[in-house]
């Protein structure tokens, strides 16, 4: 029994520790997607109660490829995807901003169904 609770304390450790880094990485990786000169276009709609922020690699002849972002969380979680070359060529890459998350962390939906239906 001790051997087990040591071992599901130190994966849960580990766990953490590499949350972190995650983190890290995918901070940098924003940072470098962001900055790539048409690589992605930011856009922001506003529907009535609030704002949306997406960003997209705009290959609209392509199949949509829609990336929501957890709790807490951005667009950025998915930045990655963003440099695969065979996804960019296969797919209208879109990652959104959750309301209230992200670039627009002011603004919050009232409810579920104020989210938007069909973003793209």
């Amino acid at each position: 029994m001790k051997l087990w609770l040591i071992s599901v304390f130190s994966l849960t450790l580990m766990a953490c520790s590499n949350q972190k880094q995650e983190l890290d990485n995918n901070s940098e990786t924003t940072k470098r997607v962001k900055s790539t000169p048409n690589l992605l276009s930011q856009h922001t709609l506003t529907p009535s109660l609030y704002s949306l922020h997406y960003v997209s690699n705009h290959n609209v002849d392509k199949p949509n490829l829609l990336f929501v972002h957890g709790t807490p969380g951005s667009w950025g979680s998915f930045s990655r995807y963003f440099e695969d070359p065979e996804l960019m060529k296969a797919y209208n890459i879109n990652a959104l901003d959750r309301p209230g998350w992200g670039s627009l962390p002011t603004q919050m939906a009232h409810s579920l169904r104020h989210y938007p239906i069909n973003l793209v």
